[in-house]
């Protein structure tokens, strides 16, 4: 053995060899394809985390101990939407109050559809159904992009909500709540007498044609709109 051989199993640094990496074994085509790849597994897992952290305090908002009940309700009997379908909510309440609905849509972000400047009026009468847009509306709930699993929540209250005293629900078409607010609202509704308020909570599927057998919600940044909730209010004459 020549001295500066290697003996088998030594520890010795020459011994060592790094390997080769893989992209340069590749051609660039081949090269950029991986990359590319990656780069969108990156994005849908980003959107996958996301999903499950943002808009979780809806969660939060539940009751089982109401005096009354309020039940949500949409216009697909198999509660799922293609890219450009209308959406229409229904929402019943068996005791007069105070109605607020809720959207989270595939990513997690969360909108308050009612009230709104359309339909101000949130004082609901016993079993008298509101819907979301009311008849005759002008304008129309659109669904677009991300498309995924959505949620809608009702909550009815005795008395409106402290947490919304202070702003005009009114004057805007949707009101977005980040995490931070939303986490206030549910201590502040979860703080309330339990007979006093109720909710209820359905799901939905939004899909980007009716032939999507798998579904990936599309990352926030990706979504070919923006506008609150990624659900599109658009007046009837088709405006923008």
């Amino acid at each position: 053995m020549r001295a500066g051989d290697n003996v088998p199993g030594s520890r010795s640094d020459s011994a060592i060899q790094c390997p080769v990496p893989l992209f340069t074994s590749m051609p660039k085509e081949t090269t950029m394809k991986y990359v590319y790849s990656f780069f969108l597994f990156l994005l849908c897992n980003t959107s996958a985390l996301a999903q499950q952290s943002c808009g979780t305090f809806l969660g939060e908002i539940n009751n089982k101990h109401s005096s009354f009940v309020v039940r949500v309700n949409v216009d697909h009997a198999d509660r799922v939407y293609v890219k450009d379908d209308l959406l229409r909510i229904t929402v019943e309440s068996s005791a007069a109050g105070y109605l607020y609905l809720f959207h989270r849509d595939a990513v997690g972000n969360v909108t308050m559809l009612f009230p709104n400047r359309l339909q101000k009026k949130n004082l609901v009468q016993k079993n008298e159904p509101v819907t979301v847009p009311a008849p005759g509306s002008i304008f129309q709930i659109r669904i677009d992009a991300p498309f995924g699993n959505e949620l809608l929540k009702a909550v009815a209250s005795q008395e409106p909500l402290e947490f919304f005293a202070e702003m005009d629900l009114t004057g805007i078409n949707t009101l977005r709540i980040d995490d931070e607010d939303g986490k206030k609202l549910a201590k502040s509704v979860m703080s309330m007498k339990k007979t006093d308020w109720t909710e209820h909570h359905i799901d939905i599927r939004t899909v980007d044609s009716r032939n999507a057998s798998t579904l990936t919600a599309v990352p926030h940044q990706m979504a070919k709109k923006s506008f609150l909730g990624r659900i599109i209010l658009r007046p009837k004459d088709g405006r923008k």
